[in-house]
């Protein structure tokens, strides 16, 4: 009895499902159908609306394009102010925060001074990311 109950119960879900995906579906090719229909009663009101469209979507890609360039430009200066490369491990060593021109410097010319490691110096600095 249970078992029959429970598939019963699952038919009558997946009835429900269809019958809204129908729906739906029916709804779209009405909107999609009306819309082809006014295109063609107003085809030069359709061709006003698709040049200004086109024109609209071009200013935004440019908009889009250079606010990613200019993001992306930030993330990598960033990127290059919080790790400096280690040339006796090869490889980049991170920092908690950004260093600061001075920092770095004196980074690099502790390098070639004392002949450690820039991962060594920057743990004296105590700003190695841990």
């Amino acid at each position: 009895m249970e078992v029959q109950k429970i598939g019963d119960r699952l038919r009558e879900a997946g009835n429900k499902v269809w019958n809204t995906a129908k729906r739906i579906g029916r709804k779209t090719v009405d909107t999609v159908s009306g819309a082809a229909k006014w295109v063609m009663e107003n085809p030069d009101k359709a061709a006003a609306i698709a040049g200004t469209g086109a024109a609209l979507v071009g200013g935004a890609n440019k908009v889009i394009r250079s606010v990613n360039r200019n993001v992306t430009l930030r993330q990598t200066e960033r990127e290059k102010r919080t790790r400096v490369y280690d040339h006796s491990l090869n490889a980049y060593v991170y920092t908690k925060k950004p260093l600061t021109k001075e920092q770095i410097e004196f980074i690099h010319k502790e390098r070639r001074r004392t002949g450690k490691k820039v991962s060594e110096i920057m743990a004296e600095m105590d700003i190695l990311r841990k």
